[in-house]
């Protein structure tokens, strides 16, 4: 008979292995060799994904300040006889205008964030006997605790995401790149992006060009606020926003979806000839950031009860938000430090150890060049 690709468990030594087993099928004690490797080290992992690294610049800091700060300057002319903003010194004038200058500080408080790691000396020898090393596993798992830690402070700060009753804009409240309460906000708008397009039925250029009027006047107010000198390059929507519009045409006829559309017919890119970045956030999806500026509390209720499975759920109630800005060093800095790492101490059967580091707040140099339109 052929038994296929069998090794006897008292032979599993030789594979570098040590297994005791009890064989319940006839005492035989074979087992498939690579069905068994396969089921002992095979595992699957949490799902997870953070993208901060992808959406700022990013410096470093040392471990354990409590804040981290910046100087804002404001540049002014005093005195002189102009009643314009130019500074004009007439024939035989006695008064000079005078150049002022105020540095202004602005300081950010910073998270402490740490993990402890424990192993039992039973624990790592039935985990080398088994080719599943538990070290390693807590290690990946501390370091998806901290990459989800660090993607949190970054979008929305430190508050309760689950609770979408809470009002996240508060100057009190350490904000995020999407709920910064000094940021720009428009009008929401009154349909979704979703509704335009079911609105338009086939012709998907009449909802298009609704879409670029909403995104492009933000952009444009931006543009306006910062006196010509910043034009938003990035653009971040919700998944199922991002989904949509990577995946509806701008016209029957047409191959391009809109948001490849929008990529290069846009402000910035009219003006810089570089495309804009557009990213799919998941913090923005199906979150309330700001429903006081909503004020539509049966709209708020039917939004905490949306799942999935409704059809209208893209921004049921106004609710969903995307945001401009402008990606660079100048504008947006996310301060991050190394994880500092304690050594290992025995316990009797345990061995511990711990890591820490500090998380920056982030730091929005100039708050009108980052604008929000809910609604969308």
């Amino acid at each position: 008979m052929n038994t296929g690709n069998l090794v006897n468990y008292k032979d599993w030594a030789n594979f570098g292995q040590s297994l005791t087993a009890t064989d319940s099928a006839g005492q035989t004690g074979f087992f498939l060799e690579n069905e068994l490797t396969y089921n002992l080290k095979r595992i699957f992992e949490p799902l997870y994904a953070y993208t901060f690294s992808r959406d700022c610049e990013q410096i470093n800091i040392p471990n354990g300040i409590q804040t981290t700060a910046i100087f804002k300057a404001e540049y002014r002319g005093v005195g002189g006889v102009s009643t314009s903003s130019i500074d004009i010194h007439a024939n035989g004038a006695t008064a000079i205008p005078a150049q002022e200058i105020t540095n202004t500080r602005a300081a950010f408080p910073t998270l402490r964030w740490a993990k402890s790691m424990n192993w039992t000396d039973i624990a790592l020898k039935e985990s080398s006997i088994v080719g599943r090393p538990i070290t390693a596993q807590q290690i990946e798992a501390l370091q998806m605790s901290l990459a989800m830690a660090r993607d949190q402070y970054f979008y929305i700060g430190q508050i309760d995401y689950k609770d979408m009753t809470l009002a996240l804009e508060t100057q009190d409240t350490p904000y995020g790149l999407l709920n910064c309460p000094y940021a720009y906000k428009a009008t929401p708008l009154t349909s979704t992006f979703y509704e335009m397009i079911q609105n338009a039925g086939t012709n998907n250029s009449a909802a298009l060009q609704q879409i670029v009027s909403a995104l492009s006047s933000v952009q444009g107010a931006i543009w306006h606020n910062t006196g010509g000198r910043v034009l938003p390059n990035t653009l971040l929507l919700p998944l199922e926003v991002y989904s949509l519009l990577a995946s509806t045409v701008v016209s029957q006829a047409g191959n391009m979806s809109i948001a490849q559309y929008l990529e290069t017919n846009n402000i910035y890119t009219r003006t810089t000839g570089k495309p804009i970045n557009i990213y799919g956030v998941k913090w923005l999806s199906n979150q309330i950031l700001n429903p006081s500026a909503i004020g539509d509390t049966e709209a708020l209720t039917q939004a905490k009860q949306k799942t999935l499975t409704s059809p209208d759920w893209f921004g049921n109630g106004h609710l969903m938000r995307a945001v401009w800005y402008y990606k660079g060093d100048q504008y947006v800095t996310y301060p991050i430090s190394a994880v500092a790492k304690m050594p290992v101490i025995p316990q009797g059967l345990t061995w511990t150890t711990s890591a820490w580091t500090t998380i920056g707040h982030i730091q929005i140099a100039y708050p009108e060049t980052v604008g929000y339109l809910d609604g969308v």
